[in-house]
Order: structure tokens, then sequence, then C-alpha cells
């Protein structure tokens, strides 16, 4: 394995040479830039049509109920049931809210170091720890790190979960 630009991490990654000497200087590429603005702007919109299907389901339900003549117990389940959902529904949007911030301005973060892989809880997805950082990866793409080779790993914070890998290089094996 040679130093330095690898293709085949590259196209496993997504990103180029272009991706690499921006991220080598501390920035986004522009394609990695309105990957991200997009990124953000889905996980803004995510949570809300969630909650306006629940919200939706909810008056429906218990319009239901109260024309069938439901006791008021069954309301009142029926009520904190949807209480709890509606809680539920604003954590998940919490959580959106905080990557897509986190998407809109990405810094790229750098690591390096032999790749240390572990099974993670997922049959799909392994643990490798480069540097003190640990990125989720798939359990094929593992395969792509040696043990024997130093690598430099550009990565960004996505807001939550383990960092997002922008680009990779070889530093020596």
């Amino acid at each position: 394995m040679r130093r330095g630009y690898q293709p085949t991490l590259a196209q496993v990654f997504s990103f180029d040479a272009v991706d690499l000497a921006a991220n080598r200087a501390g920035q986004l590429s522009p394609d990695q830039a309105v990957m991200f603005t997009n990124m953000a702007g889905m996980a803004r919109r995510r949570p809300w049509r969630v909650l306006v299907l629940l919200a939706f389901a909810v008056v429906v339900a218990i319009v239901m109920l109260a024309a069938q003549g439901a006791p008021a117990d069954q309301l009142t389940i029926a009520g904190g049931a949807c209480a709890v959902m509606v809680a539920l529904v604003t954590a998940v949007s919490m959580l959106n809210l905080r990557q897509a911030r986190a998407m809109e301005r990405p810094a790229v973060q750098v690591t390096q170091g032999r790749p240390v892989k572990t099974p993670s809880m997922t049959i799909d997805r392994w643990w490798m720890d480069v540097g003190g950082v640990r990125f989720s990866i798939d359990r094929a793409d593992a395969d792509l790190f040696s043990e024997h080779t130093v690598y430099r790993i550009y990565h960004a914070d996505l807001g939550v979960g383990s960092p997002g890998i922008l680009s990779v290089e070889v530093l020596a094996v």
C-alpha cells in the first residue's frame, strides 16, 4: 500500500482528491459543504412531519373514542398515551435539531494513528479507534484498514453518534 490518497478508501467513504486537499487545509470541499447543508435541511424537516402526523392521529383517536361514548378513564388513558408519544417525538426532534446545528457549521477535525478494530453490538457495524477517536464503520469497510498502517482521518462531529469520516489518507505502512 502506498502513502497518501487511496482510491479504494475514497470510493468507500465517498471522497475524492479535491475533498482530501480541502480537508488537509482544515476546510470542507464545496461538495462536502453542499452535502452537509442538504443533510441539515433534512434533519430539520423530519421531526416536524412526524409531529404533525402524530397530532392528527391523536385528535382522530380521541374524537373516535368520544363519539363511541368511551368512559372517561379510557379517554384519560388515550390522552396519557398521546402525551407520552408527543414527549418521545419531542425528544427525537431535539436530537435532530442538535444534529442539524452540527451539520450547519461542521468543523474539520483530524486524528491519526494505527486503527484498533472491535466488533460493536450490532452485526454489521464495527468500532474503529484511531488516535483516541472512535468511529462506527461497516463491518466490510473495517477490512480495508490494516492494524500495521498509520492513517490520518479527517472527520466531522455530526451532532449524535460517532464522528463522520470526511476523508482518509495513509501516512506510513
